[in-house]
């Protein structure tokens, strides 16, 4: 057992040999959970590709956005295993990091059973539940949840996530969550303190997408329709993607439907409703798509059960097919 225990602290003494490292401080006395970090990044990332990120974070909801492949799964990761690291006594990935003493929970990269009859869907209710659980005991606690429920549809998984990410709130629990959901992005917890908002954004390079793997205040507010235009142009696709669109100063939770040809037709959200109200402005007018199959009408979000009267329009103006697209950031 001793040279066993040797073995792993050497196998700690290694990652100081071959990254930039710093010592992890914990506070095993604090009841309100906090962390800070500077220079943080990924232990498994090649020091050329690791982009290190200052990160704060507190007791209640945090809430991260940005487009696919922008790094909010990995930024989830590294504050957990740079925790592991620091609880552990091991060199942590940053520069400096202090943090309170919190029980780790993750419902990340999780996977079906089929053996068990546990989809994925069920295995991070599963997950979730655990959380739930060990929240009654008033303890502290970090949650870190990667794209919240995306295994079911846009209106269950925006009622269900809300429910979930509020009761988790607390000042012992830290709740951090990726989406593509800006409904989340105005969520608050019991006490109607709202959610702390940090994204990842793209940039372009020519025709080319590319990501710096900042973090980021506020919500996310760039989309990467170019990339879109582009795939269909070079596949013949015909693609409709809710995202935010921003002009003139005004934020709006809008439908891109691109054909192989170019934009077939941009939907802004007519009646913004509840929460959505804090963040997207009025578009003013329904969008009919024209396409080889027929004209398609487009809806965002919660349009089929808050505004069926667009529903009506388009069907009264020839539509084959209506599409209710989701927002993604």
């Amino acid at each position: 057992d001793m040279i066993a225990e040797l073995e792993d602290l050497m196998s700690f003494s290694v990652l100081g040999m071959v990254r930039e490292t710093g010592e992890g401080q914990i506070d095993y006395t604090e009841t309100e959970v906090h962390l800070e970090g500077t220079n943080l990044y990924h232990p498994l990332l090649l020091p050329d590709q690791a982009q290190g990120n200052d990160v704060t974070l507190g007791s209640g909801i945090t809430i991260i956005t940005g487009s696919n492949m922008s790094g909010k799964t990995t930024f989830l990761r590294t504050v957990a295993i740079n925790l592991v690291l620091a609880y552990l006594g091991a060199p942590v990935c940053a520069e400096t990091l202090k943090a309170s003493y919190m029980r780790i929970f993750t419902s990340m990269r999780v996977k079906d059973d089929v053996a068990h009859g546990i989809s994925t869907f069920y295995a991070e209710i599963l997950r979730i539940k655990e959380m739930a659980v060990y929240r009654k005991e008033e303890k502290p606690m970090l949650c870190l949840i990667d794209e919240i429920f995306k295994g079911t549809n846009s209106a269950d998984r925006i009622v269900g996530a809300k429910e979930v990410i509020t009761k988790l709130a607390g000042s012992r629990c830290m709740t951090v969550v990726s989406t593509h959901d800006f409904e989340l992005c105005s969520i608050t917890d019991k006490n109607q303190t709202p959610a702390v908002n940090y994204h990842f954004q793209e940039y372009y390079e020519g025709d080319a997408l590319r990501f710096d793997y900042k973090i980021r205040d506020g919500r996310c507010t760039t989309t990467n329709a170019r990339a879109i235009l582009r795939m269909a142009k070079d596949m013949g696709l015909y693609l409709a993607v809710g995202m935010p669109e921003r002009e003139a100063g005004k934020i709006y939770n809008s439908v891109l439907a691109v054909s192989p040809g170019g934009i077939g037709a941009v939907y802004r959200k007519i009646h913004p409703f509840g929460r959505e109200l804090l963040w997207c402005a009025k578009g003013q007018a329904p969008a009919i798509w024209e396409t080889p199959w027929g004209k398609v009408g487009i809806g965002i979000c919660y349009d089929t059960y808050q505004f069926p009267e667009l529903i009506r329009y388009y069907a009264a103006r020839g539509c084959r097919l209506y599409l209710n697209c989701t927002a993604q950031a």
